[in-house]
């Protein structure tokens, strides 16, 4: 038995002794078990709750089934929740946030390649499911031009069968579940997500109720410690809580599955840059304001009390030194004056401070309609793969942004393949050349995953990213200023042996006719031709 196997058994036998905890705690799923949960099933089976007193139920989620809702009807201590808790706690539900699992929603749009939907805005007139508790996607449509009169919304059957069989023509997915049924059966999708319109929610957000925290502040805090710390080593140990969840909460899913799952979350949960549970109050106040636009919300929304705080301050030592401040206080007083220039350069600094984070947000601004709305297409290479593109790069290549970002342009570019060996030496030589050079600009015949052509002028560029060199690349298409250029070329051509024949009087009058019958038939030929082009 090798290694993980070993562990993985022993994990099996210690778990039903996890009952030895003092505190009974539940908590409530959003959906049914798999990875998505990795990090709860390995605080589980790796003691972290036993260790902290407590012992926890998990509770998985039916169909329609609101986590929120069992929560707050006492059927569960904690739930797994989406950003639609500001919404509630603006009604007046007493939830709070403790952690925040996924810092970018999972959530997106999917459609058949090979459906006629190329873009977002071809979901006009179509059969859409969106699954509750997904406003992003709302707001996403929204800032699309995509109003909800122009779709029509479909119940939500959580089934990719019903996109399969034509059912409907998008669906809302998880970008780490359904897509894995699609891979299985060979059928090609185009994802379509909420970041790329500037609207990116967290995900799987952790919380409990006011009252509980109340009550029970201690709980609280361990609970939330070692589920995170269960997170922690479930995406350091990938396969060995696969392995745990198949052989003990569930087999929905294969094991192939819940790897899928595993690799997906990693782009989502950046745990190597970011500490898992770690939440933005600005990130927060950004939700907030994409649903007040969307009307669901007060723009003045307070977010006191919903977010948890795991280290407190604790003011009570406060009482026992205000003979102290107070005589610290004559001291203040008496040097404010020496201060007061300081206090008068510290204002200034604050207003240019002030100044600097407006011109970077109008700067991020103006990136994000220069970069994202381009009619040009725009895609960044680093450490070989593609890292970011715009959406007429989408158009371009035929695949969603979430297809792309992540791809080698082998894996893109049909060009590229191995049948196509001329193709990738020249385009060694042009990235070798542009490296030299800083910049380089050539022509290019790019082929589409369905065979067809189209002629691209290419503009490389090095960049600097994350320490690294990396390539800014710039494809515009070129293939209707070809098509010009050859017929200019071609009516250069007939112009100069029409000159020649002038300047030849002892041509005859019959062979100067039957040259202007050809050019009549080329010119009436050429102009059919563009015609059903």
């Amino acid at each position: 038995m090798n290694l993980i196997g070993r562990r993985l058994a022993l994990l099996l036998l210690l778990a039903p002794f996890s009952a030895a905890g003092d505190d009974i705690v539940r908590l409530q799923l959003k959906w049914q078990h798999q990875f998505q949960f990795a990090g709860y099933y390995a605080a589980q089976a790796m003691g972290y709750y036993r260790n902290a007193g407590l012992e926890v139920e998990i509770l998985p989620a039916e169909p329609g089934e609101d986590p929120v809702r069992q929560v707050m009807k006492g059927k569960a201590e904690f739930g797994v929740g989406s950003t639609e808790l500001l919404l509630l706690r603006e009604q007046g539900v007493p939830v709070v946030v403790l952690a925040v699992i996924f810092q970018h929603s999972p959530v997106a749009l999917m459609t058949l390649k090979d459906d006629g939907i190329q873009t977002i805005h071809d979901l006009a007139g179509r059969k859409v499911m969106i699954e509750p508790g997904s406003a992003e996607l709302h707001a996403y449509l929204r800032r699309e031009g995509i109003s909800a009169d122009k779709f029509t919304l479909v119940p939500h059957t959580f089934d990719v069968q019903d996109l399969l069989s034509g059912a409907v023509d998008a669906m809302s997915v998880y970008v780490t579940d359904e897509p894995f049924a699609l891979k299985q059966v060979g059928r090609e999708y185009l994802l379509y997500s909420p970041r790329a319109v500037g609207i990116d929610f967290y995900g799987d957000n952790l919380f409990t109720t006011g009252d509980l925290l109340r009550r029970r502040p201690e709980l609280v805090r361990k609970f939330r410690e070692a589920s995170l710390k269960g997170w922690d080593y479930a995406m350091q140990h990938q396969d060995e809580v696969a392995r745990l969840i198949y052989d003990r909460y569930s087999q929905r899913h294969s094991l192939e599955h819940l790897r899928f799952e595993a690799r997906q979350m990693e782009s989502l949960l950046q745990p190597a840059l970011i500490e898992v549970g770690h939440m933005n109050p600005g990130r927060w106040r950004n939700i907030a304001e994409v649903y007040a636009e969307m009307g669901m919300l007060r723009r003045d929304f307070d977010l006191k009390g919903f977010l948890y705080d795991p280290q407190p301050r604790d003011l009570t030592w406060l009482f026992g030194v205000v003979a102290v401040v107070a005589f610290l206080l004559l001291i203040a007083v008496l040097a404010a004056v020496r201060f007061a220039r300081l206090s008068g350069a510290l204002h200034k600094s604050n207003d240019e401070r002030e100044k600097t984070e407006v011109a970077l947000r109008e700067k991020e601004e103006k990136y994000r309609i220069l970069f994202l709305e381009s009619p040009d297409a725009y895609l960044i290479v680093s450490d070989g793969v593609f890292v970011d593109c715009n959406r007429a790069a989408e158009a371009m290549l035929g695949a969603g942004r979430a297809e792309i970002v992540g791809l080698a342009p082998d894996e893109i570019s049909p060009e590229f393949q191995p049948d196509g060996k001329k193709s990738m030496d020249t385009a060694r030589e042009k990235i070798a050349l542009a490296l030299q050079c800083g910049r380089l600009t050539f022509e290019w015949v790019h082929r589409r995953r369905d065979g067809t052509d189209f002629q691209v002028e290419v503009s490389l560029a090095t960049i600097r990213l994350d320490g690294k060199d990396a390539f800014f690349i710039t494809w515009r298409n070129i293939s209707e200023r070809k098509r010009v250029e050859e017929e200019v070329l071609r009516s250069n051509t007939r112009l100069q042996r029409l000159a020649d024949i002038l300047q030849h009087p002892s041509e005859t009058i019959q062979e100067f006719l039957d040259y202007a019958l050809e050019q009549a038939l080329q010119l009436t030929d050429s102009r059919l031709g563009f015609i059903y082009h």
